[in-house]
C-alpha cells in the first residue's frame, strides 16, 4: 500500500475473481471512476451474503490511513507547510464510506477510533495510523486547563503522565496486566483536565467546557477528516433504503425509501386476544394509526448554522450564495420548511447543552411531513393498504447557505481547489 490518495487506482476485487483477461482492463483513472468501482466492489460483496442465508450485510472494519505521504498532514515534510492539512485522507476516506451508500446502503463500522493514537507511533499497533482522532491534532490553546501553559501541543497530555513517561519502555494499564509502550489508553475526549497535577495516574472528569467555543468546535477539536466520517445517515427508516446519496462538497443528502403494505403499524385487538395468547401473535392492521417517523441523523459539521461554527467559521469578503438543491425524483417534492433553530439536544451528553447553538437546514420531501428533534430529523409519510402497490419516498436535506467552510480549509486548501469551490459554490479565501 502505497499509503497515497492517487488519481487511478484498480478494481482489485473484479482483478482477483477474474473479471478480467488483463490488468490494465481493471485500471481505473480518475477521481469520479475510482468512486464507482468502489462501490461496484462492495456491491458484489454484498452479492456474497445470500449465499449464507437471508442475512443483513455489515462491513465490518472500514477506514484509511492517516500517515499518508510520509506524514505531511503532520507538519513531518516541506518545513510544516502542509501541519493539519487532511484534505487527502478526507477525499479518501469519503470515497470508501461513499462505497457503502448509493443501491448498497450498507452498514458499516469505521476503523478505528484510538484514544491514545500520536503522530509518532499511530495506534501502537502493528505500525498502523488509522484514528479518527488524535491528542496531537488538538487546536493551540492558551487554556492553562488543556495545555498547562506549554505552547507544544503534542505535550498536552491527555495522559496520566508526563512525556518523559513515554520514553520508558512499557507501562502497566491499571490491573487489567496489559501492556503499552510508554503510553496509556485508558483515556478519551471526556477526560481532559489537569494531568500534569496528576501524579497518581488517574484523571478527573472534564468539569467545563470552557475551553470550546462553540459545538462545532468541540466535536472537531483533534478528529481527522471528521467531515468524510460524520456523515448523515438514516438510524431507523419504515421500509427499506434503496438509495443514499451524500454530498460533501454540497453538504446534501438524499434518501429514496420503498414502503411496503407490510411496513404499516401494527395495533393489538383486544377481541382477537384469547386468554394465555401472548398478545405479541394478535396485531391487526389499523389504516388510521400513523406510522413511525423515519430518523435521519444530521451531524452538525455538515448542517450547522454559521452562528455555531463561531469562531471557526471563515470571515473572508466573500459569502456563500444559497443553494438550491437540484430535484431529480419523479414526483415534485413539496418543500415543508427551512428551519436554524436546533432545540436542547435531550438524552445525549454531547455536544455540551451549553454549546448548542442551531443547525441550518432545507429540506424538499416527496410526500409526507417532517421536523427536527435535536440533531434528528423526524419524517413521517404514507404507507400503501394492502393490496396497494409499493411506494417510492425521496427526501433532500441541504444545509442552507452551503458547505461550511472553516479558516482551516481555507489555510489549507490548493490554489486548484479553491478556483474550484469559486466556481461552484462562490466561496473565497482571502490571501493570508
Amino acid at each position: 500500500m502505497t499509503r497515497h490518495w492517487n488519481w487511478f487506482n484498480a478494481d482489485a476485487l473484479g482483478l482477483l475473481r477474474g473479471k478480467y483477461s488483463n490488468k490494465f482492463q481493471a485500471l481505473r483513472i480518475g477521481e469520479k471512476a475510482i468512486r464507482r468501482s468502489l462501490q461496484a466492489q462492495l456491491t458484489m460483496l454484498k452479492e456474497d451474503a445470500p449465499i449464507l442465508g437471508a442475512y443483513p450485510t455489515m462491513i465490518g472494519e472500514i477506514g484509511i490511513p492517516f500517515d499518508m505521504d510520509g506524514r505531511k498532514a503532520y507538519g513531518w515534510t516541506d518545513g510544516g507547510r502542509h501541519k493539519g492539512n487532511f484534505s487527502s485522507q478526507q477525499r479518501a476516506l469519503d470515497a470508501s464510506l461513499n462505497a457503502t451508500d448509493g443501491p448498497n446502503s450498507l452498514s458499516y463500522t469505521v476503523w478505528t477510533y484510538c484514544p491514545d493514537n500520536m503522530h509518532q507511533w499511530g495506534d501502537m499497533w502493528n505500525m498502523e495510523d488509522l484514528s479518527l482522532w488524535s491528542v496531537d491534532d488538538l487546536r493551540l490553546r492558551s487554556e492553562p486547563s488543556m495545555y498547562q501553559g506549554n505552547a507544544d501541543k503534542s505535550s498536552a497530555l491527555l495522559l496520566a503522565a508526563d512525556r518523559a513517561a513515554r520514553s520508558r519502555s512499557t507501562v502497566r494499564l491499571g490491573t487489567t496486566g496489559c501492556f503499552t509502550p510508554g503510553y496509556t489508553s485508558q483515556l478519551s475526549l471526556a477526560t481532559i483536565s489537569h494531568p500534569a497535577n496528576d501524579t497518581q495516574g488517574s484523571i478527573p472528569d472534564v468539569t467545563s467546557f470552557n475551553p470550546w467555543d462553540s459545538a462545532f468546535d468541540f466535536l472537531t477539536d483533534g478528529a481527522r477528516a471528521v467531515k468524510a466520517f460524520s456523515r448523515p445517515y438514516p438510524t431507523a427508516t419504515v421500509g427499506i433504503p434503496t438509495d443514499i446519496r451524500f454530498d460533501i462538497a454540497k453538504a446534501e443528502f438524499r434518501l429514496v425509501i420503498r414502503v411496503r403494505a407490510e411496513d404499516a403499524p401494527l395495533t393489538f385487538s383486544s377481541a382477537t386476544i384469547r386468554p394465555g395468547t401472548p398478545s405479541s401473535h394478535s396485531t391487526v392492521d389499523d389504516p388510521k394509526a400513523e406510522p413511525p417517523a423515519t430518523e435521519i441523523f444530521l451531524p452538525i459539521v455538515h448542517f450547522a448554522a454559521d452562528r455555531t461554527v463561531g469562531a471557526l467559521l471563515d470571515r473572508s469578503r466573500y459569502k456563500q450564495v444559497p443553494p438550491t438543491p437540484d430535484i431529480d425524483i419523479d414526483e415534485e417534492p413539496v418543500r415543508s420548511r427551512s428551519s436554524e433553530t436546533l432545540q436542547g439536544i435531550s438524552q445525549s451528553p454531547y455536544p455540551p447543552r451549553a454549546l448548542q447553538n442551531g443547525l441550518a437546514v432545507a429540506v424538499f420531501a416527496s410526500a409526507g411531513r417532517w421536523e427536527l428533534d435535536g440533531t434528528r430529523l423526524l419524517w413521517w409519510y404514507p404507507v400503501p393498504r394492502p393490496g396497494e402497490p409499493d411506494y417510492e419516498h425521496s427526501i433532500v436535506i441541504a444545509r442552507r447557505g452551503g458547505r461550511i467552510v472553516t479558516a482551516e480549509d481555507c489555510k489549507h486548501q490548493s490554489f486548484w481547489n479553491a478556483y474550484v469551490v469559486v466556481r461552484v459554490t462562490v466561496v473565497s479565501c482571502e490571501p493570508g
